[in-house]
């Protein structure tokens, strides 16, 4: 590769007419993304009304109810009580409100077919205007009224499919009576809000409660609880909705209508979260659409959640005729004198007759940007005073109010419509296929000058200390890093940067103190080491964790991208592990660990190349640019870096630290796939340059991959229509912006990023394990000759190249991510343990293999108590450090001291510097 950039100037891509035209090209693709984006109203359901509530007994036409308790239990809608005006008039002509017992069951027979059951199970009483939600344990119905009184009654109502009947069961009672209320469930709590306690005295409350279902059977902490109210006004008939802020699930609180002691009565815009991690409540911005100059009130509307992190709310009793007819009702039911109550009576039908329901505008709320915009409109005036609730993937709203005193048998279901994204075009393609292109020519190119394990492994010592130190980032960075890093900071903060920069923190201990002992002993694996400093036994545990833990990580370091590429794209996942695999395995078991170095290089380079390409169109389309995006952050808490907090369960400073000690030290001391990079340059010095470039790079990628998360969050703040409520997962949003907003040519560049990203992982695997399996296993075990050394050599590269695309695969099809999960978690605590045994090697002289396996085995002990723990995954690198090394130390002091030394090995211990002597022959036998 040295002579492709040197001596073949034609190829040289630093030539400086070659830089021009690369600039040029990317100024083509870049400057056509940097026009005004088009932002149109987005729809999110498409609607149809399903069977309309049966009549009830002795009417001929179907009423509606409103107030109704409602919901989904067992595959069957359940609906329940409720008031309408049976005679048809409204009650300023004298109608009278009638309210109901009656329970009615809607099943589904088929796809499009329902069928109407009415229960020989009434409720207790006839009840209207609490609240209902639907959990497992059946509709759960909460407080509610009569015609003459509130109530506390909390029951559950179950539809059982057998008997094809309801059953009823009581649960603990509110603190006080409430009806006009509005309840959520969020995980196994229901939490209440608003309300009022009197029927005689109409004042709105400042109630919140909360009842864990998970506490049912326990009858001292089975019991509402009493928690702190919203920093607002009361209010009665909120909008009360559980959706996930990016990073917590919480639940939202919106407008209702505020009915005072003294009789004022106001229609309420505002907004309120409630975080129950942190039990606080955070005041949020009114209600307000970008193009309005006026805030909406939204009382009285079903809400849902709906898809990561919108909440969609279903029209709303406000607008301006319905604010006069509040008015004149007022002032109606004030009115003493009978001509003027008659005058009116007649001004209140005239509103009624011209009234046009109440808003059918479907409003979406994005928990993360704080924007509301409109997404769609309701077939019909919006019901209110009824509960939206998801049955399946649909939307369903029973019945409800259309217009003042007038209802709704209609039953209506929304079904979500899939938003589908751009097509890449054939430059995109064009650009990816040159990318593949170029790592298999770069694969077959050094295949030429690799001549036995000592050049497949160790590349002859011929990699500049530069190349070294960027295959070490590109070892470091994968595409999930690369994807999940801009996602996170979207939904949050800064917080998760400073531990980013721990290789920056702890090079100066690589470079002075781990670097020598690897690059003067003349190894080709870490685990060497182990035996030359302890015993064949520790170097065979260390081996074989290492090997444990690439084999777990190797599928899905493969599948995990391949998933991403294949929703932004349309190929096929197994389409995408298969190349990607294939791909790897042929230029990494043909060239090497030369050809894996190279075509990091080239893969680093494209991978910061779109990212860079990216965060530069998001700064040219969010107004005042760079500036823009960090100021459209800072106001919200986005930009929040740290927190000085004691303790080790929140991301702290202390957690900082400890992680930029343990998490950047292990990779660096234990990781064959690291230290590999260090043993393919000519010297120390020039591993000791790498290891500074690779602090250097991840440092300033790191702030490259926050930034692009910020810019993110400003530019679905610009421009909320063009987000995706859909999206399958959080990790989803910068794919999503890639394949939607960039142009053509630099999205196929990103893309290539991605499959560099999982490349660059798998193909550093593949060579790091193999030789681990070839050096530390059939070399050392048996004499091999150089010729079949070499054979073995690239037939295990290619065979794990093999396991990891099966992996793979099968981990997508049987689906059996939770096991990873699993693995990940175990062998990762183990990591910590390993890097102890060489820092106690390194670092002192009287540890020996007795007192280090004791070290080793204690430090997995504590690491087991530690994950079932509170205490954050960040402390657990340092943690398995710690405790390996102080009990491996101590243990040691039982036994006797070692006797060997090891060849030119500086060994620090206490801060002392000691030369050993002996020398010792390496464990290379080719």
């Amino acid at each position: 590769m040295t002579t492709l950039l040197t001596q073949n100037r034609s190829l040289n891509p630093f030539r400086k007419a070659n830089c021009c035209r690369l600039i040029a090209l990317l100024l083509f693709l870049v400057i056509p993304a940097l026009r005004a984006v088009a932002d149109e109203q987005p729809t999110y359901l498409s609607w149809q009304s399903l069977s309309s509530l049966p009549p009830i007994p002795g009417v001929n036409q179907s009423l509606g109810f409103a107030g109704h308790y409602s919901g989904v239990h067992n595959d069957a809608l359940i609906i329940a009580g409720g008031t309408n005006f049976i005679d048809g008039r409204k009650p300023w002509d004298g109608g009278k409100k009638i309210w109901y017992n009656t329970i009615y069951v809607l099943e589904k027979k088929e796809e499009d077919r329902y069928e109407w059951v009415t229960s020989s199970i009434t409720l207790p009483r006839s009840l209207a205007y609490g609240a209902s939600v639907s959990t497992k344990e059946g509709v759960i119905c909460i407080g509610g009224a009569d015609e003459q009184t509130y109530h506390r009654a909390v029951f559950a109502l179950r539809w059982n499919r057998q008997s094809r009947t309801v059953e009823t069961e009581a649960l603990p009672d509110l603190p006080v009576p409430l009806a006009y209320t509005t309840a959520v469930l969020l995980g196994t709590k229901i939490y209440v809000a608003g309300g009022e306690e009197s029927a005689q005295t109409h004042v709105s409350t400042h109630h919140f409660f909360a009842l864990d279902l998970a506490q049912k059977g326990d009858k001292t902490a089975f019991r509402w609880k009493k928690l702190a109210a919203w920093p607002g006004p009361a209010r009665m008939m909120p909008v009360l909705t559980a959706q996930s802020d990016g990073e917590t699930n919480c639940v939202y609180l919106f407008s209702g209508r505020s009915i005072g002691a003294n009789g004022d009565d106001a229609l309420l815009s505002d907004g309120y979260v409630y975080n129950p991690k942190l039990s606080s409540w955070k005041k949020l911005a009114d209600i307000q659409l970008s193009q309005e100059t006026a805030p909406r009130c939204v009382v009285g509307a079903p809400s849902i959640p709906f898809g990561l992190n919108h909440i969609l709310v279903f029209g709303g009793a406000d607008n301006e005729a319905h604010r006069r007819f509040r008015v004149v009702l007022k002032a109606f039911n004030q009115a003493q004198n009978g001509q003027r109550k008659d005058s009116l009576r007649q001004e209140l039908n005239r509103i009624a007759a011209s009234h046009p329901g109440f808003s059918r505008d479907i409003l979406a709320y994005h928990t993360i940007t704080g924007q509301w915009l409109k997404a769609g409109e309701l077939p019909e005036p919006g019901p209110v005073v009824t509960q939206a609730t998801l049955w399946g993937d649909a939307v369903i709203i029973p019945s409800g109010e259309i217009n003042p005193a007038t209802r709704s048998a209609k039953i209506w279901r929304g079904d979500p419509i899939t938003i589908t994204s751009s097509v890449l075009g054939w430059l995109d393609y064009g650009v990816i296929l040159l990318y593949f292109l170029g790592v298999v020519y770069i694969g077959f190119r050094y295949s030429k000058g690799t001549k036995n394990t000592n050049d497949y492994y160790k590349a002859g010592g011929r990699i500049p200390g530069w190349v070294s130190g960027v295959a070490i980032f590109g070892t470091l960075m994968s595409s999930i890093t690369f994807l999940t890093t801009p996602a996170k900071t979207y939904a949050g903060n800064w917080l998760y940067f400073l531990p980013t920069l721990s290789s920056l923190a702890v090079a100066p201990v690589i470079v002075y103190f781990i670097l020598p002992v690897y690059v003067r002993l003349n190894i080709t694996t870490a685990y060497e080491y182990l035996e030359k400093r302890y015993s064949p036994l520790l170097r065979t545990i260390g081996s074989l964790s290492f090997l444990a833990f690439r084999i777990a990580k190797i599928g899905i370091i493969l599948l995990l991208p391949s998933l991403t590429i294949s929703a932004i794209t349309g190929i096929d996942v197994v389409t995408c592990v298969t190349v990607i695999g294939l791909f790897s395995t042929v230029y990494c078991a043909l060239g090497g660990i030369e050809a894996v170095v190279w075509t990091e290089v080239l893969q680093v380079f494209v991978l910061l190349l779109g990212a860079l390409l990216s965060f530069i169109i998001i700064a040219f389309r969010v107004d005042g640019g760079v500036a823009g995006i960090f100021a459209a952050s800072q106001d919200l808490g986005k930009l929040e870096f740290i927190k000085w907090d004691a303790g080790f369960v929140e991301l702290t400073v202390f957690i900082v630290i400890s992680y930029w000690i343990g998490g950047g030290l292990a990779p660096y001391t234990s990781d064959q796939a690291v230290i590999q990079k260090y043993l393919t340059t000519k010297d120390e010095k020039s591993a000791a340059r790498g290891v500074w470039l690779n602090a250097f790079i991840i440092a300033t990628s790191s702030f490259l991959f926050f930034a692009i998360g910020t810019a993110l969050f400003a530019f679905y703040k610009t421009y909320p229509t063009h987000l995706n409520p859909s999206l399958a997962t959080p990790e989803s949003i910068f794919p999503w912006f890639i394949v939607n907003e960039l142009p053509v040519g630099v999205k196929g560049m990103v893309i290539a990023g991605v499959f560099a990203a999982a490349m660059s992982s798998l193909n550093t695997s593949m060579n790091s394990m193999s030789s681990a399996v070839v050096i530390d296993y059939l070399q050392y075990r048996k004499e091999v000759r150089p010729r079949t050394q070499l054979f073995l050599a690239k037939g295990v590269s290619a065979l794990f190249g093999l396991i990891g695309t099966g992996l793979a695969v099968m981990m997508f099809i049987w689906e059996v991510g939770s096991l990873w999960d699993l693995m990940r978690k175990l062998i990762g605590l183990l990591t910590g343990g390993l890097a102890g045994l060489f820092l106690l090697g390194i670092f002192t002289t009287r540890a020996n293999a007795r007192g280090a396996l004791i070290g080793f085995i204690a430090s997995s002990v504590v690491q087991y108590f530690i994950s079932n723990s509170s205490i954050h995954f960040m402390v657990y690198s340092l943690s398995g450090i710690t405790s390996c090394f102080i009990v491996g130390y101590l243990a040691s002091l039982l036994f006797p001291k070692p006797t060997h030394s090891l060849a030119g090995l500086t060994t620090y211990t206490m801060g002392e510097e000691k030369n050993e002597s002996t020398p010792k022959p390496s464990l290379e036998k080719s």
